[in-house]
């Protein structure tokens, strides 16, 4: 179960679980000395905006080539195309239930290690509620590769519309509708035949 909850998990997800705004933490690398990367520390403040379980964090980052005339950005969000990087999501040993409206505090560290990596500590809790903090550390080196290659799959509970429906919809709109006009030339055509009626 340590390992297992130390294995980051590396594939691609819907935006939509995220239950809170992302956090963001800019690295300038026009001025960041070797030193600088050695131990990073991220200050955590999500506002929650729905109710439910926290099961961990997810990551992901967006680069600025910044040009003499132009900046151009590279973003593996699980917004935008994929990437060779997909996205990386960091589980917590213990759950965390919020409410919408919670405050979700605490940090990340991400220590240099002899890997040439990174170990990540974790370490939140909900302000203002008691025996709700949750730590874990990951090992970086060692992530969990879930991606398949298939469409990322939204969440249960974003439909805004019946899926029946929208499923019936589409099919009647490629293939339905077709097969039902296909019919109706075909039974025109075996009443001109029978019938000698001229069209």
């Amino acid at each position: 179960m340590k390992e297992y909850f130390r294995q980051p998990i590396v594939d691609t997800f819907d935006m939509r679980i995220c239950m809170a705004k992302s956090v963001r933490h800019s690295v300038d690398f026009n001025h960041a000395e070797e030193k600088d990367l050695h131990k990073i520390v991220i200050p955590l403040d999500f506002y929650m905006l729905e109710t439910g379980t926290v099961h961990g964090l997810a990551f992901w980052f967006d680069v600025a080539f910044t040009g003499s005339t132009q900046t151009v950005w590279l973003s593996t969000s699980p917004t935008e195309a994929l990437t060779h990087w997909y996205q990386v999501r960091c589980l917590l040993e213990s759950p965390l239930f919020t409410k919408a409206g919670q405050l979700l505090t605490g940090t990340v560290i991400l220590q240099a290690n002899h890997r040439q990596s990174y170990d990540v500590t974790i370490d939140v809790s909900i302000e203002g509620v008691d025996h709700t903090r949750s730590v874990n550390t990951l090992d970086l080196k060692n992530p969990y590769f879930r991606y398949t290659g298939q469409p990322v799959v939204p969440p249960p509970g974003t439909s805004t519309i019946s899926p029946s429906e929208a499923y019936w919809g589409q099919l009647d709109a490629h293939g339905a509708r077709q097969g039902t006009v296909l019919l109706f030339y075909t039974n025109l055509f075996e009443h001109v035949r029978d019938n000698g009626d001229q069209i």
